[in-house]
């Protein structure tokens, strides 16, 4: 029995190449390319929601009733936001602007957000920001990612217990963000 033997550089690799990376595809020329943010066409038709670092600013808006007096005063500042596999976290600083912002002598406030996203972009979480005397101030919020920004909402009702001056503080806040890579 004749047998020819063809060496195998002449017709080619006879395995596929392996899988590019996670975020990479094979280009016509077989290079793994970086992917651009698409359009999830097996889906919706949504936006995909890729991985992201993004910063904006952040602000707050207090309406208090301090002992018979009503206190309007803003807290403004920034948010650092990062988005990954649907799930954001962020942190957030701020100051109060005014004769407040005297009083606490510019001390500048921290806290951080979270949020899972839902397929069509929409955002839930919660929100906490360390008020230092008045405590912790906890709120849910709502928003949007899409490729290019993130927002969020929130308002509500609450009470801050300022045990040192024996006063119970009733509080209407409103306040959000918007952040772009």
């Amino acid at each position: 029995m004749f047998v020819t033997w063809i060496p195998m550089f002449w017709m080619g690799c006879v395995f596929p190449p392996p899988s590019c990376a996670a975020g990479y595809e094979r280009d016509a020329a077989g290079q793994c390319q970086g992917v651009e943010a698409t359009q999830d066409t097996q889906d919706s038709g949504l936006e995909t929601i890729l991985v992201g670092v993004y910063s904006g600013d952040f602000a707050i808006e207090i309406l208090a009733n301090v002992a018979g007096a009503v206190i309007e005063v803003v807290c403004a500042g920034q948010v650092g936001i990062d988005l990954h596999d649907d799930v954001l976290s962020g942190e957030i600083s701020c100051q109060f602007e005014g004769q407040v912002d005297v009083i606490l002598q510019g001390e500048r406030f921290l806290g951080s957000l979270n949020a899972v996203a839902a397929d069509d972009g929409s955002l839930t979480g919660d929100l906490v920001l360390d008020l230092g005397l008045f405590g912790a101030f906890a709120t849910p919020w709502t928003g949007m990612a899409s490729l290019d920004t993130v927002v969020g909402n929130f308002d509500g009702e609450t009470t801050f217990e300022l045990e040192s001056a024996g006063l119970s503080v009733p509080v209407v806040y409103n306040g959000g963000f918007q952040a772009q890579p």
